[in-house]
């Protein structure tokens, strides 16, 4: 009869281990789902992206000419490390709504503005060329008034200044 109970003293312990492994395999993984499956927080994706959008509008040289700046991004996530955003852009006092499109690796962010997400900047370029064009139309005018008037002035001190007549005979 020792013999049975010590057989089964070992079959117990070696469930004991059994089950204890389990537990530890369970736990293991599903702390792996949690920080694999639930991925970056949305809060910190709209963060480092913000940061990366401010970053690039501040360095590269097609945004550095308009100082704009993210005011704001609303992220909702599309998949495991897919998310779409709508940042706010705010640029001489306007708000520009920018749609992105950001993917991440779980510690970064990499973002890319829709097709057609910067046209206002177009836009604004084309007014400034056109109040600039019309600036140099005004000068133009100014100078051409200014010369003719220049040449009236002119006519009228040859006609005072021809020979034969004397300036100091004019009557006023």
């Amino acid at each position: 009869m020792s013999g049975i109970n010590t057989f089964d003293r070992s079959k117990r312990r070696m469930e004991e281990k059994i089950e204890g492994l389990i537990n530890k395999v369970i736990l293991i993984v599903f702390v792996l789902v949690i920080i694999i499956g639930c991925g970056m927080p949305i809060e910190q994706v709209e963060n480092l992206t913000r940061e990366s959008m401010q970053q690039s509008f501040d360095t590269d040289a097609q945004f550095v000419k308009w100082h704009m700046t993210v005011s704001s991004i609303q992220v909702l996530k599309q998949g495991h490390n897919h998310y779409q955003g709508i940042a706010k852009v705010s640029l001489n006092g306007e708000s520009y709504t920018v749609p992105v499109d950001i993917i991440t690796d779980g510690s970064k962010v990499m973002w890319k503005a829709e097709s057609g997400a910067f046209n206002f900047l177009a836009e604004i370029e084309q007014q400034q060329r056109i109040q600039e064009e019309q600036r140099i139309q005004q000068q133009m005018i100014q100078e051409q008034q200014r010369i003719i008037q220049e040449g009236k002035n002119r006519r009228n001190m040859r006609t005072l200044m021809t020979p034969g007549s004397n300036p100091l005979d004019l009557e006023f």
